[in-house]
């Protein structure tokens, strides 16, 4: 109650200066519980360079190594990864982590990360230029996500590796002992499993003009339904999220691409997976760039939600399949950037239903980051926690008065 009467203080005076609307409840009307894994993140080593994107500047940035990852840091924790950044994670009550890519993964070997630092290969960073020293592998990402407290949501590279290579990571991370690669987890200093419940099937494997080992949507199937069978013989608990769409380009492919796939594994899967950033124009015209960008971000899962729907029919099966929006964001960093990040969030609340998993690009855009300095909470931090805390102290009957509570108090915040 305490809660309830100190959030009417802090957004009572907004409501009076908000414009006058009419809400209209309809209590018989539940949608569903929201899935705490709506509030998950997305990571993965990014390599900026400015001479690659054919930049006039020097910058040489990686979003993992010197950055959340950097042992020299004071601020470094005994595994490396830097304390301010796992507090502020902690603070947002992060539920969960999907690693280690995004376009990286695809031309990724998980064994390359394993065993002594100082004897791991280093690879050109095929997705982004660069070298990774490969100091940060699977041992590593299971003791950031310890740390944070959120869970480790993994996907196998199904672009230019291999369907043997999948079971081998979910032997590495799941299986109790006996075998080569649960005693060589033991070797590593890890004896216990790390029973990781969920696995991606690739990434953005529809990404043709990007995206390395890309396929088409039928061998896509082929290709996914093996790994499905391989990785499940390892460890059957396991649940599999297949690669939706990400690649939007003018045809509408990519409506096609997830039909064939939800019709082709949709007995192997638990979730579908779609990739969308804020597309709403250009920013300096407020009205098109939130409301077109809104209602395009809604579309895409109002579409694939009824795409799941007729695959379940038609094919009929008998397990649900649910949507993981697991990359999205908007890019810039001024206040205008960070309306789209409440209203993504509000889709997923009206889409309690389908929608059980979303993960934002990237963990440390949350956050500026200073190599010498702690972090300072930047705007998308700010509303992230404030829509948790509105979302979880106020009852579902109230929820859009309090989604709407939200973008008053945002605008607010940043203007």
């Amino acid at each position: 109650m305490k809660k309830l009467c100190i959030l009417a203080q802090m957004f009572l005076p907004l409501c009076l200066i908000a414009q006058t609307a009419t809400i209209k409840i309809d209590v018989d009307r539940t949608i569903s519980e929201i899935d705490p894994k709506i509030y998950g993140v997305f990571m993965e080593p990014i390599h900026f360079n400015g001479a690659r994107m054919g930049l006039p500047d020097t910058v040489d940035f990686n979003t993992m190594y010197g950055n959340l990852y950097d042992p020299s840091s004071p601020l470094a924790n005994e595994n490396g990864f830097r304390k301010d950044y796992i507090n502020a994670l902690k603070e947002l009550k992060i539920t969960n982590m999907r690693w280690p890519g995004g376009n990286f993964l695809m031309g990724y070997d998980w064994k390359d990360g394993i065993g002594p630092k100082d004897q791991r290969p280093v690879r050109i960073n095929l997705a982004w230029g660069g070298k990774d020293n490969n100091h940060v592998g699977t041992d590593e990402w299971m003791q950031l996500n310890n740390a944070i407290g959120s869970e480790n949501v993994v996907a196998v590279n199904l672009g230019l590796g291999s369907i043997l290579d999948a079971a081998y990571w979910v032997e590495y991370c799941n299986y109790k002992n006996g075998t080569y690669y649960s005693d060589l987890r033991a070797k590593n200093g890890h004896p216990e499993p790390y029973n990781v419940k969920i696995w991606d099937l690739g990434n953005e494997v529809d990404g043709l003009p990007w995206e390395l080992g890309h396929k088409n949507a039928e061998d896509y199937v082929e290709t996914a339904r093996e790994a499905a069978k391989a990785m499940k013989a390892v460890d059957n608990t396991i649940k599999l999220v297949g690669s939706g769409s990400s690649y939007y380009e003018p045809t509408n492919e990519w409506f096609d691409w997830n039909r064939k796939v939800l019709e082709g594994i949709g007995d192997k899967i638990d979730y579908l997976s779609i990739h969308r950033y804020w597309e709403g124009g250009s920013p300096d015209n407020y009205y098109n760039y939130i409301g077109n960008g809104a209602m395009d971000f809604d579309e895409k899962i109002r579409l694939v939600s009824e795409q799941i729907e007729t695959a379940r029919k038609k094919m009929h099966f008998k397990d649900p399949i649910y949507l993981s929006v697991d990359e999205w964001g908007a890019f810039g960093r001024s206040f205008i950037n960070v309306l789209p990040v409440a209203e993504c969030l509000n889709s997923f609340i009206r889409h309690a239903d389908v929608v059980k998993m979303a993960n934002f690009t990237l963990a440390t855009s949350l956050l500026s980051s200073d190599p010498k300095k702690e972090l300072l909470n930047r705007r998308c931090f700010i509303l992230s926690s404030s829509f948790q805390i509105i979302v979880s102290a106020l009852p579902l009957i109230l929820m859009l008065p309090a989604i709407l509570l939200v973008q008053n108090y945002t605008k607010a915040l940043i203007i």
